[in-house]
């Protein structure tokens, strides 16, 4: 039974939601979220939080670098200082591993794929996000892995979904 689990779905569905509240529950465990960035009530960048502490900003609309998505520009450069920081490729086998997200903005940094590549290859449980509108040689061979499970998140399931990874959560990670 595979140990690596990716929640895909379109932008907004909650998968990134999903994924905070079931690492939440989870006390021993090792990774990043990727959270919005607001002023005023609207999203102006993203930032890396790591067990509940923003250790950079990824992307911003404010930013002046050579990696764009959409309006926001992506810190590469901070970004992959701060993964190579030992905290990331540095775990031990009782934590449980997630990212988030697999996206176009974290995958311009050649580190990050390192880190995700290290993290499937881990004998740990695996919680991971997958865009599904972003699609390049690297995502699609991560979807075509034999020991990944591709979970489809929409507004509908997501419930049934939060339910269903928590029970995969206890029995693999024994929380």
């Amino acid at each position: 039974m595979p140990n690596n689990y990716l929640l895909t779905g379109q932008p907004r569905c909650g998968k990134s939601t999903l994924l905070e509240r079931i690492v939440a529950e989870i006390p021993q465990k090792q990774g990043f979220l990727t959270k919005e960035v607001l002023r005023g009530g609207k999203r102006i960048g993203f930032s890396v939080v790591s067990n509940g502490n923003p250790i950079c900003t990824l992307a911003h609309v404010d930013f002046i670098t050579d990696f764009e998505v959409s309006k926001y520009y992506v810190d590469v450069q901070g970004f992959e200082w701060v993964l190579n920081e030992p905290l990331f490729f540095q775990y031990t086998p009782e934590q449980v591993l997630y990212l988030d997200e697999i996206g176009q903005m974290q995958l311009f940094s050649p580190t990050f794929k390192k880190l995700v590549r290290n993290y499937l290859d881990a004998p740990n449980l695996f919680l991971g996000t997958l865009s599904a509108v972003y699609h390049n040689n690297f995502t699609k061979a991560l979807r075509k892995r034999s020991d990944v499970t591709i979970l489809e998140v929409t507004p509908g399931n997501r419930e049934d979904m939060y339910h269903e990874l928590w029970e995969i959560v206890q029995k693999k990670a024994l929380v």
